[in-house]
């Protein structure tokens, strides 16, 4: 969330809280709403307070050994917080929230603010309603249309929360309004379809629970068919316009589906870090530099949230803050549900906030400014006249607000990735950058004790500029392992540095770890290459990799990269028995290596393995080029139709079948074969050689303008490739076309880059002045 967004809301809250503090008559109080997110700014600044170490290692043990591990210098005072400057910067938010509910509860003890207060959600839904229907175009596919009904969100959850929010304030107006009642269900129904067309599971659930909840608000049992219709209509509108897409995202609330749900899996982690830090939490904001370290999910995308709002409370403040809040929320709800003269449109704003808690147990729609502040305004409102005399807690508010404004913009220029991106760039142009690295290190790891990129750039900045330093740069490395236990990246930086210090059979057991567990969506192309560096022969190759088949399969690729065919080749068939469902990759790599060794019955044997595991377009990729080397041209061919047949488009077998017959005399066959491959259809892979391709066989048909528009057309299709604009214009030249020539280069420069555009640029000069 940008700081500016922040500041500006807390400036405008806390300016409303001063007009309603001092141009009303103080009586009744603002209630008792605004003291949750107030308890979380205070519990948030006094975790900004330095304490003595003692205390700190009392008060939090885990957060003490972490802030405390070598190479950290030591310190005799240090902040309850795990990231100093994450945690001022998050003052903010919930400080421009109790503002808000604060003012929303002075001003609202006139009846008519009380209602358009109540109603803030429902108005901030509209308008990003209008926002995202609005970029809806005709004739664009549903899939792409849905893609821009975010409004002003990025994340389509939060976007539906506020959706359900206004849907269930809309509708329990319409359940008791007498007139303007067909404005009130129109606004219930596009918020409702609009809420299902973002296709959160979160957000429809909560709406379906929101109007069961309204229902049972309500002191008169009266409205269930106008409830019924309202749903209804929504439902109709967002099957009409995406039917296919609803459908698609629903049946993913399969019960058999939930035990491998990301979101769910990440609770763990959130779980087992809220045990390590129960009594004090890890500072708010901070949460992200600790959710590596207890990462529960595989893959490499760092969680910012926790995705539970509870899990959240208790992992930023801990265990007793969060009850504390959540009482506080809780209490101020049931205070306002107790009320005997509430409106229809206010039971829906009640039955809406408890939808949006619901929500909030597999989201963190709170943790953003465009749902938390109207939310705190509909709940201030609802407590106008609950609560008592808080004027010296209201002004403290106030006087605090500037004061958090100038944290959030004095916290960024020290954020974890400023910090990060400073040591990294620390390069030899200063006398003594090894020195500099270390000192620099050790400040920014006092601010960022808990993220393990601020611990691995000093490793990677001594590795890149002081071979010798090997003990401190391994030092750092192995503090982000603590940070990161996890990621592969601590352990490849610790393999390059003792690579480097030739210090292979240590690199080999930092690879292998590297390259362990499920902790990455792809198996990282540069750790193999590292594992490859510190290998020789078979023993090691498999000493420096798990026994994972997706990891050995990965090496053999590499190695055959980098022309170690024997070792590939030893590594490949040694691993076969073990591969099972990546056995035909490895064929693959045998059956290529085969060939390029110009070994047709080996690639043969391997071609046949293919074919008797069913992979019949891997196995005539390789067999066809096998039965070629052998003089057996027909068979090649048959191989390749016989492929082709069993994957249609395949680059590979096109390629070769054209070639085979342009290479045979019959250019009416290749232009046959290349026309069924449908190579050139938008999105293909290669289409630009595919054009080019058109063009060698319409050249053999003695059809050279035909042949030239396919040159245009591949040189077109990709402008990083300039060589074959500079191509097509040399050819219009040779053949007297100068003004086509620079025509075509100045059609074609400005959409190549850099040094590419400088040199079509330079050519279409040179056709100019000649």
């Amino acid at each position: 969330m940008p700081a500016w967004a922040q500041a500006s809301a807390l400036g405008v809250a806390a300016l409303a809280l001063a007009l309603a503090l001092f141009a009303e008559p103080f009586e009744a109080g603002p209630g008792l709403a605004f003291l949750a997110p107030a308890l979380v700014v205070a519990l948030a600044a006094l975790q900004c307070v330095p304490l003595p170490a003692l205390l700190v290692r009392t008060l939090a043990p885990v957060s003490w050994q972490l802030r405390s591990f070598a190479p950290a210098p030591a310190q005799a005072w240090a902040p309850l917080s795990l990231d100093l400057p994450a945690t001022l910067g998050s003052l903010a938010l919930p400080l421009a929230c109790a503002c808000a509910a604060a003012a929303a509860g002075i001003l609202a003890r006139r009846t008519g603010a009380r209602l358009w207060l109540c109603a803030a959600p429902l108005v901030a839904a509209l308008l990003q309603a209008a926002i995202a229907f609005s970029r809806f175009e005709p004739g664009l596919g549903s899939s792409l249309n849905l893609l821009r009904l975010l409004g002003s969100f990025v994340n389509r959850n939060h976007q539906a929360a506020l959706f359900s929010l206004g849907a269930l304030i809309a509708l329990g107006a319409a359940l008791e309004a007498r007139s303007r009642k067909l404005l009130w269900v129109l606004a219930a129904a596009a918020c409702g379809a609009g809420s299902l067309l973002t296709l959160s599971r979160g957000g429809a659930l909560a709406l379906g629970l929101g109007a069961l909840i309204l229902l049972a608000l309500r002191r008169r049992r009266s409205g269930l068919t106008l409830a019924a219709a309202v749903i209804a209509a929504s439902l109709a509108a967002s099957l009409w316009l995406s039917s296919e897409s609803l459908q698609v995202r629903f049946k993913q609330l399969a019960p058999s589906r939930l035990p491998t749900e990301t979101k769910l899996r990440s609770f763990i982690g959130a779980g087992l870090l809220v045990k390590d830090h129960w009594l004090t939490g890890v500072g708010r904001g901070a949460w992200q530099f600790l959710s590596e370290r207890h990462r529960s999910v595989p893959g490499e995308v760092t969680f910012y949230y926790v995705e539970n709002e509870p899990l959240q409370l208790a992992a930023d403040l801990g265990v007793p803050a969060a009850l504390a809040v959540l009482a506080l929320l809780a209490l101020a709800w049931l205070r306002a549900a107790r009320r005997s003269d509430l409106s229809g449109l206010e039971q829906g704003a009640l039955a809406g906030l408890c939808a949006l808690f619901a929500q909030n147990l597999v989201d963190f729609d709170l943790e953003l400014l465009g749902v938390a502040l109207p939310t705190a305004v509909a709940l201030g409102a609802l407590q106008a006249g609950e609560g008592r005399r808080m004027r010296a807690l209201l002004v403290a508010l106030l006087v605090s607000s500037p004061l958090a404004a100038w944290a959030l913009f004095a916290a960024q220029p020290h954020s974890a990735e400023a910090d990060a991106a400073r040591l990294l760039a620390i390069g030899d142009d200063h006398l003594n950058p090894a020195d500099l690295l270390e000192e620099a290190g050790r400040e920014a790891v006092v601010r960022h004790p808990a993220d393990w990129l601020v611990s691995l750039a000093p490793a990677l900045g001594l590795y890149q500029r002081t071979p010798q330093r090997t003990g401190p740069a391994l030092a750092w490395a192995g503090r982000a392992m603590l940070l990161a236990p996890f990621g592969y990246r601590p352990h490849a930086t610790a393999a390059a540095i003792l690579l480097r210090a030739g210090r292979r059979s240590q690199a080999r057991v930092e690879t292998r770890l590297a390259l362990s567990g499920e902790h990455y969506s792809l198996v990282p192309w540069e750790v193999v290459g590292l594992a490859a560096r510190a290998s020789r022969g078979l023993d090691e190759l498999r000493e420096s990799t798990p026994e994972e088949p997706s990891v050995r399969a990965k090496l053999v690729e590499r190695l055959h990269s980098e022309g170690r065919l024997a070792e590939a080749r030893e590594l490949a068939e040694a691993e076969l028995p073990t591969s099972g469902t990546l056995r035909p990759v490895l064929l693959e790599q045998l059956a290529a290596m085969a060939t390029e060794s110009h070994d047709p019955l080996t690639a043969l044997r391997f071609g046949d393995q293919l074919a008797k595991l069913g992979d019949a377009c891997a196995a005539a990729r390789w067999r066809s080029p096998a039965y070629a080397m052998l003089g057996r041209s027909a068979e090649a061919e048959a191989e390749r139709i016989h492929g082709l047949a069993a994957c249609p488009g395949d680059r590979r077998l096109g390629e070769d079948l054209v070639r085979s017959r342009l290479a045979r005399g019959d250019p009416a066959g290749a232009l046959l074969s290349l026309g069924q491959l449908d190579a050139e259809r938008p999105g293909s892979v290669w289409a630009a050689d595919a054009h080019l391709l058109h063009a060698e066989v319409f050249e053999a048909l003695h059809r050279p303008a035909r042949a030239q528009a396919e040159r245009f057309l591949a040189a077109e299709l990709a402008p990083e490739r300039p060589g074959l604009a500079l191509d097509y214009a040399n050819r219009l030249a040779a053949g007297g076309d100068r003004a086509g020539a620079r025509e075509a280069l100045r059609s074609l420069a400005p959409r190549a880059q850099g040094p590419d555009r400088a040199q079509l640029e330079r050519r279409l000069t040179e056709l100019e002045q000649r």
